[in-house]
């Protein structure tokens, strides 16, 4: 079984107000482009997860890797893996992109877990144990809190993940190879997602 927490504190200088801005932060019910905020964090996980090891933005610590693998109408902010002193990351989003911050998350699936598997609601379960022990989440974005943090809470809908190579973070952590199709996968957690920002830098830190 599969148990993944991201939660960090990125330091971002977003090139995108010349002047701090009230970023806009849409209500967990928002529909962004079609689709729900919820299943754009499965998206979000299916971007991140199959990611080659090689220049993770998972594994990024000064943002160079951070528009690995982007594309559509949201930038996914990396969340990220980190000991002792979290690091400050300086990228470039495009112009006119929603942002999704992964806040506390946590994704979870059936590698390595005897059979029988654990069913779809098993995991949810498992998932949103974790999730609620949750006390405490800080963001700010150009120096200006944001609250109510603890409403953002999205739990993805089921989705899929397929490695066509053992590239992955999941075969290191598991210490053998992980190729093919993850079905089902899950994942809960809190997450915000955030108007495009007018041109200009930004500081985003969240943790």
């Amino acid at each position: 079984m599969r148990l993944a927490i991201a939660t960090a504190i990125v330091l971002g200088s977003i090139a995108l107000a010349t002047t701090p801005v009230l970023a806009q932060v849409l209500p967990p019910d928002s529909i962004v482009t079609g689709f729900t905020i919820a299943e754009w964090t499965a998206r979000y996980n299916q971007w991140g997860w199959t990611q080659s090891t090689n220049q993770h933005p998972y594994l990024d610590t000064d943002g160079s890797w951070a528009n690995n693998g982007q594309a559509g109408p949201v930038f996914f902010i990396a969340g990220g893996f980190y000991f002792g002193q979290q690091p400050a990351r300086h990228y470039s989003v495009p112009q006119g992109k929603y942002l999704l911050l992964p806040l506390v998350t946590i994704y979870v699936d059936n590698i390595d877990v005897p059979p029988p598997p654990h069913s779809v609601e098993e995991l949810l379960a498992i998932a949103a144990a974790h999730i609620d022990t949750t006390t405490e989440m800080h963001v700010s974005i150009d120096g200006m809190p944001v609250s109510g943090l603890f409403a953002h809470r999205e739990t993805a809908p089921p989705f899929t993940l397929n490695f066509a190579s053992p590239d992955n973070l999941f075969t290191i952590s598991s210490h053998h190879d992980v190729t093919g199709l993850i079905d089902p996968a899950v994942s809960d957690g809190y997450w915000l997602m955030l108007e495009p920002l007018p041109s200009g830098p930004h500081v985003i830190v969240f943790l």
